[in-house]
This record gives C-alpha cells, sequence and structure tokens, in this order.
C-alpha cells in the first residue's frame, strides 16, 4: 500500500509539470502598476495581467491584458481602445518613445476595438528595460498617444 501511495504521488508531482503556469498569477496580485486579471468563460478560467491607461481628465481609455497561451511560448497582449478609433491605421505602440510594433485592430465590439498582439522575446526583454509604453491610435482622425507605466511589468511577466 505504502509503495502504492508513494507511487500515485509521483505521478500528480509529474502531471503538475504539465499544469499551465497561467495560474501563477492570481486575481488582485499587485505587481506596482500592474495588477492580476482573471476571468471565466465559459467555464474555464483565463488569468493574465493587465495596466489601465487613462487620459488627462483620470478616465480610462486603453486596457492592456497580458497573458500566455497553452502550448505557445510568447505571451499575448490584449489591448483594449475606445470606439471611434481609425481601423485603417491600426494601433502603433512603443516602449520609451520607441516603437515596438504597428498593428492592425481585430475586432470591435460594444466595449471597443481590441487589438491582439503577440510579445516574442525581444518585445519582451525591451519592456523590462523600458520606464513607459505609449498606445497611440487615430481617434476621430486625431492622433493620440496615452502613456502608460512600466513599472513592476518584469515581475507581473515573471508571473505568467
Amino acid at each position: 500500500m505504502l509503495k502504492l501511495k508513494r507511487a500515485f504521488s509521483v505521478a500528480i508531482l509529474a502531471f503538475a509539470c504539465f499544469i499551465p503556469n497561467a495560474y501563477a498569477v492570481k486575481d488582485g496580485d499587485q505587481f506596482r502598476d500592474w495588477e492580476g486579471k482573471c476571468e471565466t468563460v465559459e467555464g474555464r478560467q483565463f488569468c493574465g495581467i493587465s495596466h489601465t491607461i487613462y487620459d488627462a481628465d483620470q478616465k480610462p481609455v486603453v486596457n492592456l491584458f497580458i497573458r500566455k497561451i497553452d502550448g505557445q511560448p510568447d505571451p499575448i497582449a490584449f489591448i483594449k481602445v475606445p470606439l471611434g478609433v481609425n481601423l485603417q491605421a491600426g494601433l502603433g505602440i512603443a516602449v520609451d518613445r520607441e516603437e515596438i510594433a504597428q498593428v492592425p485592430y481585430t475586432v470591435c465590439d460594444p466595449a471597443g476595438c481590441n487589438a491582439i498582439v503577440p510579445l516574442k522575446s525581444e518585445t519582451v526583454e525591451t519592456m523590462k528595460r523600458g520606464k513607459e509604453i505609449q498606445i497611440g491610435m487615430l481617434l476621430v482622425n486625431q492622433e493620440v498617444i496615452l502613456t502608460g507605466s512600466l513599472s513592476g511589468i518584469t515581475k507581473a511577466l515573471g508571473a505568467l
């Protein structure tokens, strides 16, 4: 019986290596200016890190949500901006005023327009070294660039 318990324990520990580590971050975890967020969709829980960028009037304008996808080595950023953006212009992303990506919007819903950005390792390293992230868009045919903080991003990404 003891051998069976020991074998069962070893099997459980071995299986734990295959559980996606997206659950290492918990809802409400704080990483300076970034926060752990979890949502349940169709019975499955998805966790990642989130940061909201506010305008000069302290209204939330941009939401960044970064998580890992099962079977993918690199994290994915989901960026939501307000309705009314120029879809053809796409979304610009910079770290410390150096552009790192120009991406199209993937879909708009009643809450805003979304861009999905795979974050390759060199992009992740740039973000870790940076102090600020800029999100640029054309909103009602006017260029808008909003700046968010990267304070805490290294630990936050490490928790994914």
